[in-house]
């Protein structure tokens, strides 16, 4: 179930969700958060307690070396990520920096974003080592980024999605984060950063549809992957995620 950790942003356990064929998903497995570097001590011994086997942090490196994750220098070879900087200016940096930001123009953003993740050359290797680390290794697994809610939400959803859970059900989890009182706590950095990088003044409500969540952005992730690969199944056969792996993640993480 979910322990309580308020530090955390955005925390929460993925679990517990029903699949096609009438099993349900664990909990106290499955967890997704955003950047850690905020988490009290208290809450700090509460997460390393559920000493994750896994850990897929999806952050550039600049944001990894900007909001360090106060883990122990053991947990290194549990951590999963791509190791690089941006090559580019993020394209909502664009729309801060130009006074574009507007529902449409975010709207916009977020559903590119998510239709390019799944075949990011960065991002493509991480998530399916991060799938092939759980099922080979068992275990908890942490995924997490920035907000915990884009990169993190292409991850879990397909982790759900290799569990045999409906769409369905995988867009309502990942609706969980709208609204999410701990992204809240965001707001002043990313209005300290459009102020001190491009000098503008970003109101509260503008910076809250930068940390909203919309169904079809998620669903844009998958559609782009069933109009490319065929089907899910597909996309992560090429990535060397293949059907033994996913049985055996359905054989760990399914009861029922």
């Amino acid at each position: 179930m979910n322990p309580s950790m308020k530090s955390l942003i955005n925390f929460r356990d993925f679990g517990g969700l029903p699949t096609q064929n009438g099993q349900r998903v664990r909990f106290d497995r499955l967890y997704r958060c955003g950047q850690l570097s905020g988490v009290t001590e208290t809450d700090l011994h509460r997460i390393i307690g559920l000493d994750f086997s896994v850990i897929a942090d999806l952050r550039y490196l600049d944001e990894q070396q900007s909001h360090r994750s106060p883990w122990p220098a053991h947990y290194a070879p549990r951590i999963v990520s791509h190791g690089s900087n941006r090559e580019t200016e993020a394209p909502h940096e664009a729309l801060v920096r130009e006074g574009r930001l507007n529902r449409q123009t975010v709207m916009a953003f977020y559903l590119e974003l998510n239709r390019e993740l799944p075949f990011d050359p960065l991002y493509r290797p991480v998530f399916s080592d991060a799938i092939q680390r759980l099922a080979s290794h068992g275990g908890r697994l942490l995924v997490h980024c920035a907000a915990g809610k884009d990169r993190t939400g292409v991850l879990a959803a397909l982790i759900l999605h290799c569990l045999g859970v409906p769409r369905e059900a995988i867009v309502s989890e990942y609706l969980l984060s709208s609204g999410q009182a701990s992204l809240m706590t965001l707001v002043g950095s990313l209005q300290a950063s459009a102020k001190r990088r491009h000098g503008r003044e970003l109101p509260e409500d503008a910076v809250m549809m930068l940390l909203g969540v919309e169904a079809a952005y998620i669903e844009a992730a998958f559609a782009s992957i069933e109009s490319q690969c065929g089907s899910v199944e597909h996309y992560l056969a090429e990535t060397g995620v293949d059907q033994s792996m996913i049985e055996r993640l359905k054989d760990d993480l399914l009861i029922g």
